[in-house]
């Protein structure tokens, strides 16, 4: 560029100022949907999925530390993983607020990621000592 930097120190200053959820995962990986109606001055006033919230993620932005730990979380998300599309989609209208649902997706993904590490690391410990 004109500033004399290169694309490379570009991409990794983009990088260091880029936040991560606590499992590792961008938080500009997680793309969210949700529905909004018009306001209605008759009942209902909400309409049904008004405050539902849908995430997806792409398996690669997932910092596995191994493949063991790819097949556990897999495995845990069961048919909300997309092999079509190498996704997760999870969803929430377990809250009557599109912030709160929004909250509760991230901290699934979290909960999700960090017990897959968990589980993995405990199959490992179990085949060597079986060894």
């Amino acid at each position: 560029t004109s500033l004399g930097t290169t694309a490379e120190l570009e991409r990794r200053a983009f990088e260091m100022q880029e936040k991560k959820l606590a499992c590792g995962v961008p938080e500009s990986a997680l793309r969210f949907r949700t529905r909004s109606y018009e306001r209605s001055v008759l009942p209902p006033y909400v309409e049904a999925g008004e405050h539902r919230v849908v995430v997806k993620l792409a398996i690669k932005d997932i910092p596995f530390g191994s493949e063991r730990e790819r097949k556990v979380f897999l495995e845990m998300v069961g048919p909300r993983y997309r092999p079509k599309t190498d996704e997760v989609q999870l969803s929430s209208e377990k809250f009557a607020s599109r912030i709160e649902n929004k909250r509760y997706l991230v901290d699934m993904i979290e909960r999700l990621v960090e017990s897959s590490r968990g589980l993995a690391r405990e199959f490992d410990e179990e085949e060597k000592l079986q060894a």
